[in-house]
């Protein structure tokens, strides 16, 4: 009964932090949601006058390149990993589970708000078309899916990766393809 009672109460202990975490991120993506609100209708005047320059080509292959590229290279690696293990587990496949969770919700979430990116209801031009709907941004709901999962197999990998995601996220706004609410709930 003893040992019943500690392994009942270390899985409650553990469900208590899973919760912290939950309500952690979900309160910092609300903070952000609403900033991101703030920001919508006054951050495209600022970024239309830069562009024009070789930082467009680099923002293009960041996005429609680099981060298809990146994504290939990590299902590779997670297939690899469970392949080459014995007992066929990986530290990865939660990280494979949330980027397939993330891909379903913004699925979902886009069919349910129908909200168009931005270069539609104005005189816009974007550096990327893009014929989806703009809420959430589906690039940034993903890399944001596997930092927490990357973060915990390694710090160095999670804030390599979390820079990534920034990046990610300030170049989609830039290509005025997103607003900047989109990226904050992706």
């Amino acid at each position: 009964y003893f040992f019943c009672m500690i392994h009942w109460t270390k899985w409650a202990l553990e469900l208590r932090s899973v919760w912290k975490e939950v309500l952690l991120w979900c309160g910092a993506g609300l903070f952000l949601f609403g900033v991101g609100q703030a920001l919508d209708r006054t951050i495209f005047p600022y970024i239309v006058p830069l562009h024009g320059s070789d930082f467009d080509l680099w923002t293009i292959f960041f996005t429609e390149v680099l981060y298809y590229a990146g994504l290939g290279i990590f299902l590779l690696l997670v297939f690899w990993r469970v392949f080459k293990n014995p007992s066929h587990h990986s530290k990865l496949v939660p990280a494979l589970y949330a980027l397939i969770t993330a891909g379903i919700s913004v699925s979902v979430l886009k069919f349910v708000f129908h909200i168009p990116r931005p270069y539609i209801n104005t005189d816009l031009v974007p550096l990327v078309l893009d014929t989806t709907y703009s809420f959430p941004s589906s690039h940034v709901a993903v890399v944001f899916a596997l930092l927490i999962p990357l973060w915990r197999l390694s710090k160095y990998i999670g804030i390599v990766w979390g820079l990534f995601s920034l990046a990610l996220g300030s170049i989609q706004v830039y290509q005025l393809v997103h607003y900047p609410s989109d990226i904050a709930m992706g």
